[in-house]
């Protein structure tokens, strides 16, 4: 189901990603990654057409973030398990919003160990 809602995000066009990323935080809600305090701010941020304070609601805490491109985005984190190397996940989209997103889902998926 993840892999749905990054393959949304990282098709939508400009003028959808608001109704996208709204999709995005109500998944990451169901699925515990966000708590509901964040979930009620994302919501607002979109309302307000704040869409990276929205997306930035999806960075998995202790993470950092970053633009990369007009349409690139990547979280990433340090692991001494990894022997201090970063742990890298990234998205493509047509807004940095969009892609922020992408990016942030991976990680709850696959890296937020």
């Amino acid at each position: 189901m993840t892999s749905d809602i990054i393959t949304k995000l990282e098709a939508a066009t400009e003028a959808e990603q608001g109704n996208v990323i709204l999709e995005a935080i109500d998944y990451a809600r169901k699925q515990g990654w966000i708590s509901a305090k964040a979930r009620e701010d994302a919501r607002l941020f979109v309302g307000v057409g704040a869409f990276l304070d929205a997306a930035m609601t999806l960075v998995p805490e202790g993470w950092e973030w970053q633009i990369i491109s007009d349409d690139g985005a990547a979280v990433y984190k340090r692991s001494k398990e990894h022997g201090g190397y970063a742990i890298i996940f990234d998205g493509q989209a047509t807004t940095p919003a969009l892609a922020l997103c992408a990016a942030a889902l991976r990680a709850w998926e696959q890296g937020n160990d």
